[in-house]
């Protein structure tokens, strides 16, 4: 003879399908939430050397060097300097 499912044993049954569903959602959103703390963490580090570089050369702009490298850069002159102009012209 063929047992039948008595309430209690469906229910059981019900009952283990369902938390067996909940432990595997409940994996994968843990895996997601670690993959997301893993990305941000590589975000932070990044803006961490990023901010490091930025003060070095905010450190190294306010230094009289650097300020006269710059402005030789844009062809400014100190006072009571003689410009000099090379002109490399190929077509003489």
């Amino acid at each position: 003879m063929k047992k039948r499912l008595s309430f209690f044993s469906l229910f059981k049954w019900i009952f283990i399908i369902y938390i067996s569903i909940c432990l595997v959602v409940q994996q994968v959103s843990s895996m997601n939430l670690k993959k997301e703390l893993n990305t941000q963490n590589n975000k932070l580090a990044e803006a961490k050397k990023l901010n490091e570089k930025l003060q070095d050369e905010y450190k190294i702009s306010d230094s009289d060097k650097y300020i006269e490298r710059m402005a030789r850069g844009l062809d400014l002159i100190k006072i009571g300097e003689t410009p000099v102009v090379i002109n490399n012209d190929a077509s003489k």
